[in-house]
């Protein structure tokens, strides 16, 4: 007697061969783009032909330093918190006067780190255990001086709501090469593991070392020591 094959079962297990094939920077682009409104799909899309053909390559400008230097991912729960943590803990004898905060798109508001940043986050030196997750604002927006973003998506988001804040929104993977290239992206390491998790904030440590130097350069080496 021919067995029967449950065809919800046979599209679940078509679904899931997929998603094992396809790279996972895509799963989580394409999770991503679909929460998207119509405007900031627009302005993704956008953003992402020009990154493809080559078309954004021109350096980013060297922000100078404000009062309130803000770094906005996704959730405010990975990338976005240690990226602050770094800054924060280079400029706390330099300038203690600058503020660095955390926020997220789609961040809700008051939840921690996840456990993985938390335990990884100490093998730099730095501590997330006190950090509590941020909805971005237009308050927060206007406020700051300016705003690191870490992908396509983030920059798409924040241009679309907060149009006016495209002039002091930077892309942080722009300092992760010489040229200071805005299509240099930190993908989300969310859907990943913890060596995902470590390989995102090594890219982080270096990306925020090289900023510190350009937006105080002569106090840091390259290294991000103070000279």
């Amino acid at each position: 007697m021919p067995t029967t094959v449950d065809p919800h079962a046979r599209r679940f297990g078509l679904r899931k061969r997929i998603r094992k094939s396809v790279p996972l920077r895509i799963v989580v682009y394409w999770r991503a783009v679909r929460k998207l409104t119509a405007g900031e799909r627009k302005a993704f899309f956008k953003w992402e032909l020009r990154r493809v053909v080559g078309s954004l390559d021109d350096a980013v400008a060297r922000p100078s330093p404000a009062q309130l230097m803000m770094f906005v991912c996704h959730g405010n729960i990975i990338r976005s918190p240690m990226a602050a943590a770094l800054l924060s803990q280079l400029l706390a004898e330099l300038c203690p006067a600058i503020a660095v905060k955390s926020a997220g798109f789609h961040a809700e508001a008051g939840r921690p780190a996840d456990p993985r940043a938390l335990a990884i986050a100490g093998e730099f030196g730095v501590s997330l255990d006190d950090h509590r997750t941020t909805k971005i604002s237009a308050e927060l927006v206007e406020q700051a001086g300016a705003i690191f973003l870490m992908d396509g998506l983030n920059r798409a988001e924040l241009v679309s709501r907060y149009p006016e804040a495209a002039s002091k929104a930077f892309m942080l993977g722009a300092w992760l090469d010489e040229r200071r290239l805005p299509g240099v992206e930190i993908a989300d390491p969310y859907d990943g593991d913890d060596t995902d998790i470590l390989r995102c904030y090594e890219l982080l440590e270096s990306a925020i070392r090289n900023l510190t130097f350009d937006l105080f350069p002569g106090t840091f080496d390259k290294s991000g020591e103070p000279a």
